[in-house]
């Protein structure tokens, strides 16, 4: 049962795959329609409000330098997030060559070997085991806190850079947040009331265009800062409802671009 479930999942998301190459994904056939894939708990689908979901927008393009899109890390068929399980199947794809893993934030350290496939799988097993990304950070200025040693297995850690795992959010049910990120950083100013109203969206579109930016430019390893034009398509798309929990089909929003569900 539980091997049938696997080739359920794996053809489920290689239908999703080669609908979003085709440059439209529909939600509108039937219940087994191109984003709707399944998991582990059932049934993971997003519904698009205008019958399509537009890929052939930034979201889903390289504006870097190292292959990477929104979309390496944020796949509908896992909740637009990413799972252990499903960067385990694009790592033994590709060896380890698919755009999420590289070193800028993918390995365990910058500094390690990625020089063959098992020194790949070595180098990343923080993001293949756990599903988590290194975003290297300084101890910031006003800090309440120091650092009195640092004992890190992978060799890099330090004051002047710490190394902060996390795992990608999903880029759905957006339209709620109060802080943009997961410690409030891309925050650009306090948000306006109410936020589930889209009476005044404001604070939440310029922090998610903050966020795009320097995401690109992180993440994606771009030269440069995107254009207005760019990027303002993916925090476009991120102005969204999401999952109401497991077992349940509901969804709540005012104004979606999209949503997902499970079932």
């Amino acid at each position: 049962m539980k091997l049938q479930q696997q080739c359920i999942a794996r053809k489920s998301a290689l239908s999703l795959m080669i609908s979003f190459a085709a440059g439209t994904a529909s939600a509108n056939s039937s219940d087994v329609d191109a984003l709707t894939a399944a998991d582990a708990t059932g049934m993971v689908r997003t519904y698009v409000a205008s019958g399509n979901l537009d890929t052939s927008n930034p979201f889903f393009q390289s504006l870097g330098t190292n292959g990477r899109s929104c979309f390496t890390c944020h796949r509908p068929e896992t909740a637009w997030s990413v799972t252990p399980g499903s960067l385990q199947m694009r790592f033994n794809a590709t060896g380890g060559t698919d755009p999420v893993f590289r070193t800028n934030d993918g390995s365990n350290s910058p500094l390690a070997d990625v020089s063959t496939p098992d020194a790949r799988k070595r180098a990343y097993s923080m993001l293949l085991n756990k599903a988590v990304i290194r975003v290297g950070l300084p101890i910031p200025a006003g800090a309440e806190f120091s650092l009195d040693s640092v004992d890190d297995p992978y060799g890099f850690a330090s004051a002047s850079e710490l190394s902060l795992f996390r795992r990608p959010l999903p880029s759905t049910n957006l339209r709620f947040l109060t802080a943009v990120m997961a410690d409030g950083r891309e925050t650009h100013a306090p948000f306006k009331p109410p936020m589930d109203a889209g009476a005044n969206m404001a604070d939440l579109v310029a922090s998610f265009k903050g966020q795009a930016i320097n995401a690109t430019l992180g993440h994606a390893q771009a030269a440069g800062a995107p254009t207005d034009a760019s990027h303002a398509p993916p925090s476009s798309l991120r102005e969204v409802a999401s999952p109401s929990g497991r077992g349940s089909r509901r969804a709540t929003s005012t104004r979606p671009i999209s949503w997902s569900t499970r079932r």
